[in-house]
């Protein structure tokens, strides 16, 4: 009985104890879904069919010819570590694994994933350029490879890939084997 009533008492407490809406809703980052889409193409060069149709999970594009790659902007950055600060008031912050589908596969085809925070370090070769602090020997994070073969269904990022700080995820081809994927997203981690 005394159970119960604690338990209850743990309730209400909690109903009464949120926050009502107000203007302070504007700095509420958070968002809607744990399962985030790229909002726009940022950049593609090479052979790159259809990019537009992978904003928010639309449709499917193929990428072709080894060099060729299409950078995703994310709209916000995709982070690990909440940090509230004025000049990043308008980053949604969090971390996450990124997944899509494969289709249109073959034996040979193969891709590589590189992340940057900032647009003006953007590449398919080498991820998190604008780091200041990284391991001794180490000139910058290397890119993600997804060697072949690559199989037709879901690929999800395996959990010890774990990404954060990043808005743009760059897909680049490392073949001359056509690819086509749909559904990119980030599952949010946190």
């Amino acid at each position: 009985m005394l159970l119960f009533l604690h338990a209850t008492i743990a309730w209400v407490a909690s109903v009464w104890a949120a926050a009502p809406s107000g203007p302070w809703d504007a700095f509420n980052y958070s968002p809607v879904s744990k399962t985030v889409y790229p909002t726009a193409v940022y950049h593609f060069e090479g052979n790159v069919d259809d990019a537009s149709n992978l904003i928010d999970g639309r449709g499917s594009a193929t990428i072709s010819g080894n060099g060729s790659w299409l950078t995703l902007d994310f709209g916000k950055e995709v982070r690990s570590l909440l940090v509230s600060l004025p000049w990043l008031s308008d980053h949604l912050q969090v971390g996450g694994l990124i997944s899509f589908n494969l289709s249109s596969v073959t034996s040979d085809s193969a891709l590589a994933l590189a992340f940057t925070e900032s647009a003006l370090f953007v590449s398919p070769f080498s991820s998190d350029d604008g780091v200041s602090i990284l391991p001794p020997g180490q000139i910058h994070d290397g890119v993600e490879p997804l060697p072949a073969p690559l199989s037709p269904g879901l690929w999800a990022q395996p959990a010890s890939w774990l990404r954060g700080g990043f808005r743009f995820l760059t897909i680049a081809s490392t073949t001359d084997a056509p690819v086509t994927l749909s559904n990119v997203s980030c599952s949010i981690s946190f």
